[in-house]
């Protein structure tokens, strides 16, 4: 099932979502599946799983945490893809990447998008693109994975639809300012 079809599902019967995060690889890559596996089978309803960044500037310090330890493990974002997949194999319940856009410039856009479409993950965040920045990002990449932008408690109601009418799925809010 689709990101937009499981979230119309989980709407229509006025359910919450249970969604945990992951930074791939982490504690350690060889168990990585089975613990993602562990979360989801135990009732998340939806895994957001983070490629290691080397400075994610907007997360707090467990997030660094794990995202050093993975980089230190040589998890890339190849390993995400892979990781992903694997998983979907088994399950079939949302799997959202999420990582910044530095390592996917890195990466290769064009191959990067290639390895999302291929990985069948559900949807992607990509925190440190902002909406003025959406056409040049993601305009040209042609995925079947539904694109998920952010919104904070300063966005004006006027960039709130916007942003809403850009994201598939859902809209990430966040709801401190700050880390």
């Amino acid at each position: 099932m689709n990101l937009n079809d499981y979230i119309s599902k989980i709407n229509s019967t006025n359910q919450k979502v249970l969604s945990i995060f992951l930074t791939a690889g982490f504690p350690d890559k060889e168990n990585f599946v089975s613990l993602a596996e562990g979360i989801l089978n135990s009732g998340a309803d939806m895994l957001e799983i983070g490629f290691p960044f080397s400075d994610p500037i907007a997360d707090g310090p467990v997030i660094q945490y794990s995202s050093q330890k993975a980089i230190e493990n040589k998890v890339s974002i190849q390993s995400a893809f892979d990781y992903i997949k694997e998983i979907k194999s088994h399950i079939d319940k949302p799997l959202v990447l999420m990582g910044y856009a530095n390592t996917i410039l890195s990466f290769g856009i064009e191959n990067f998008f290639k390895g999302l479409n291929l990985c069948g993950a559900d949807g992607l965040i990509v925190p440190d693109v902002p909406l003025e920045e959406y056409e040049s990002f993601f305009g040209e990449q042609k995925s079947r994975t539904s694109i998920i932008l952010l919104t904070t408690p300063s966005s004006s109601i006027e960039r709130i639809k916007e942003i809403d009418s850009r994201s598939r799925g859902f809209v990430y809010c966040v709801s401190v300012n700050g880390t």
